[in-house]
């Protein structure tokens, strides 16, 4: 494939799927080849899928993709991330788009000291970073949301939550609603509650703005999109709300929209993983270790 990738420290792969029919063997085979405890990260640009074969697609899907296939079969789709374990039922963060909707962010938090260089390289580009190898933390949050307008057929998933790689208790009824909101035990890595909100009336909008509220400061909240009603505008004080646990998208949230974030009650806005998209599905991971020195990761794609 064709793409771009900021550089890690760790082994780096490239593979031009976009001229050579190989191509996308070899780099099946490079992913089929990985150690279980490896993390991985996928990165595209430009016309990565030209030549881009089902043996790939099968490689990728085993890092837990839920996005591959609407990236291939989607003519408009140029861009895919992706950064994962491998045998992985779901992944650390994804995304997929036409490369037109602000922002495309996939935010990876407290996972290692390591960052991003300025290195580009073209093809497609696997890396396995060998410092994110150690200090996985001791409480892990997986979020995404998939707008029913916008989801790749026969998704229903329509927003998700995973704590400890254990799924958030979230009904059928709240998958129908507007948002799923979970305020999150850091120590215990529980679920104090998860609730949904259908914001239907301002009652219902008042009533997830006093939930967020009354949320203590410090506690992890994770929100994701589900059903959002043809027409939805995002009230301005459920967005000022939003940015009470570090939101700083969530203004331009509309009925297209696949939305989620992994905040902090009290952070400052843009300080945690989020992700808005309107063309597509979107995810979110954040890693967190009781620590003194904790770091952040973040991949932009433009």
């Amino acid at each position: 494939m064709y793409s771009i990738f900021g550089q890690l420290r760790g082994t780096t792969q490239t593979y031009s799927t976009h001229l050579y029919d190989n191509a996308s063997q070899q780099f099946a085979d490079y992913l089929n080849s990985l150690d279980r405890s490896t993390i991985v990260l996928v990165l595209t640009r430009g016309d990565a899928k030209a030549k881009l074969q089902q043996n790939a697609i099968d490689a990728i899907n085993s890092l837990g993709s839920t996005m591959i296939t609407q990236y291939v079969n989607q003519p408009a789709n140029n861009s895919f991330v992706i950064i994962s374990r491998t045998n992985r039922l779901r992944p650390l963060a994804e995304a997929t788009s036409n490369g037109q909707t602000h922002p495309y962010l996939v935010s990876f938090t407290h996972l290692s000291n390591d960052d991003f260089g300025s290195d580009y390289s073209d093809d497609i580009t696997t890396s396995v970073p060998t410092q994110l190898l150690n200090g996985i933390g001791e409480t892990t949050i997986s979020a995404g949301s998939a707008n029913p307008r916008t989801a790749p057929t026969g998704t229903s998933d329509f927003c998700y939550t995973y704590i400890q790689s254990y799924p958030s208790q979230i009904s059928p009824q709240q998958q129908a609603q507007s948002f799923v909101m979970s305020s999150i035990s850091e120590d215990a890595g529980t679920a104090y509650f998860t609730t949904g909100y259908s914001l239907n009336s301002q009652t219902a909008i008042t009533k997830m703005i006093d939930d967020i509220g009354n949320i203590p400061i410090g506690n992890l909240v994770v929100i994701c999109s589900s059903t959002l009603d043809s027409g939805f505008i995002m009230p301005d004080d459920l967005s000022l709300a939003f940015t009470t646990i570090g939101s700083q998208f969530s203004y331009n949230i509309t009925s297209n929209s696949s939305f989620a974030i992994i905040g902090r009650k009290g952070s400052a806005p843009g300080s945690v993983a989020e992700s808005l998209n309107n063309q597509g599905p979107v995810s979110v991971y954040s890693n967190f270790r009781k620590s003194p020195r904790l770091s952040s990761l973040s991949l932009i794609q433009r």
